[in-house]
């Protein structure tokens, strides 16, 4: 941007001298409207930089006031300047778009020799038409604009294939954006273009037509007879009737295939897999029959238009659906129960009662034993009694623990969620603080002890980066 800024330096500092040069030569009243205008000039140059230092504020603040200016002009000046500095902007101000009703009288006699010419390819006649352009200073044509070029170039014989209607248009874009670039920004660009190419200032008119190749008009109504679009977001970018029809035919091509394959998934010739005949057979080319018996359901308005559908696009002789499906056939037959295994009473599963649980050791242990004679029946029972009181003693001791062990997680965890909802609750209000130039500064404070800090420009942007903050302006 330093170069700008000293390229405004340069021009400013030419202006006053010539400002000083023409106040002894032209009247009171002729200078003054003409020193209004530079005036605005100068400030509409000062606004499009966006961003300016001390420095070079200085700089410019020395060549201005070598003018004649007026107090009040110096004034604005100032002011204007004053806050470039304090807000600058992040983009500079966008030009407007340039407008032209008709391009049929801008091409030259060379132009229309090559855009004829079938040996020269798209890439020559493409640098052409962005080389026009760029004489003509339409450096910012809009979309509008641009179609009147398109429709010019093809009535003066450029043919190309409208399918690369699209991408020749960016391309003519890029090489004029590309060329342009480095050109001043503070030079006027004509808006919106006359018809006439001889309404153009004179140093763009004798720049863009040289000695020699003059412009050639065309009939504006063959212009205006080249349908033509600039994008493919417009609304006509979808064609005309043969575009469309293409899209129609695709759309139908693509709908029968899918109905092809919906109604070959019910064709009697295709593998059934093997033991699936418990739902029967389902009637062909219904592929939403519910799985209850076909003959009590009717088909709906929908289904029959599919299959009306399905059957015209096949090309086949429809044939009657089969007849209701037989019975469901049990295919699973349990195998049969040995009497020997059977289960005559389904007994309770265990329980984690403490009591219960002895019994089936009492059970268990006296099961172990034969039962030839009573004596060893309760020799056995005395013996496991002292086993199943054990168990029992043991079992409830492990119950206690782990219900205390419970008790004393559920304690430690309230515990540690009230002291971090404690913790949470303890927080400070953000601390504002006013910096330079109209910028303000927040502080948070976080629970943990750490700090955030927000940076909020005069503008009311808001940056949580402090290196972020200062490349817009902010300091400490």
């Amino acid at each position: 941007m330093a170069s700008t800024h000293d390229e405004l330096m340069k021009t400013t500092g030419s202006l006053c001298k010539w400002l000083t040069e023409q106040k002894s030569t032209l009247d009171d009243k002729v200078f003054q409207e003409v020193l209004e205008t530079q005036h605005k000039t100068v400030c509409e140059q000062i606004r499009a930089i966006g961003s300016i230092t001390p420095e070079q504020a200085t700089g410019f603040s020395n060549a201005f006031n070598t003018g004649p200016w007026s107090s009040a002009q110096k004034e604005s000046i100032t002011k204007l300047i004053s806050n470039l500095m304090a807000s600058p902007t992040t983009r500079r101000t966008r030009r407007e778009n340039q407008d032209v009703q008709t391009f049929a009288h801008y091409f030259s006699r060379k132009d229309h020799e090559v855009l004829a010419d079938e040996s020269k390819s798209d890439h020559d006649k493409i640098d052409t038409i962005a080389n026009r352009l760029v004489k003509l200073h339409l450096w910012l044509p809009s979309e509008q604009a641009v179609r009147a070029v398109m429709q010019a170039a093809v009535a003066s014989g450029f043919t190309h294939a409208e399918e690369h209607r699209i991408g020749i248009v960016r391309a003519i874009k890029a090489a004029v954006k590309q060329r342009t670039k480095s050109m001043p920004r503070t030079l006027q660009l004509p808006t919106p273009m006359p018809s006439n190419p001889k309404d153009l200032p004179g140093d763009i008119f004798a720049q863009a037509f040289p000695e020699g190749d003059p412009p050639v008009s065309l009939e504006e109504g063959k212009c205006l007879a080249v349908q033509m679009f600039a994008r493919n977001s417009h609304s006509s970018s979808s064609g005309g009737g043969e575009l469309a029809g293409i899209d129609a035919r695709l759309d139908g091509e693509t709908e029968q295939h899918e109905e092809r394959g919906r109604s070959r998934q019910f064709e009697d010739d295709e593998p059934e897999l093997p033991g699936f005949k418990l739902l029967g057979k389902r009637a062909r080319g219904s592929p939403s029959a519910p799985s209850a018996p076909p003959a009590a359901a009717e088909p709906t308005q929908q289904e029959e238009d599919t299959q009306d559908s399905a059957a015209s696009l096949m090309a086949k002789p429809t044939s009657k659906p089969d007849p209701a499906p037989a019975k469901a056939e049990k295919l699973f037959v349990p195998p049969p129960i040995d009497n020997k295994f059977a289960i005559e009473d389904k007994k309770e599963a265990p329980s984690d009662d403490p009591e219960k649980i002895a019994q089936v050791y009492e059970e268990a242990a006296v099961l172990r034993k034969p039962s030839t004679n009573t004596k060893a029946k309760a020799k056995a029972k005395a013996k496991a009694k002292p086993q199943a009181k054990a168990a029992t003693a043991k079992a409830k001791a492990k119950a206690k623990a782990k219900a205390k062990a419970k008790a004393t997680t559920a304690k430690a965890t309230t515990a540690k969620a009230k002291a971090k909802a404690k913790a949470k609750a303890v927080d400070r209000q953000p601390d504002w603080k006013d910096a330079k130039g109209g910028w303000r500064v927040e502080t948070r404070h976080r629970p943990d002890g750490q700090t955030d800090r927000y940076y909020y420009s005069p503008e009311g942007r808001r940056f949580r980066i402090r290196g972020e903050a200062i490349a817009h302006g902010y300091s400490d």
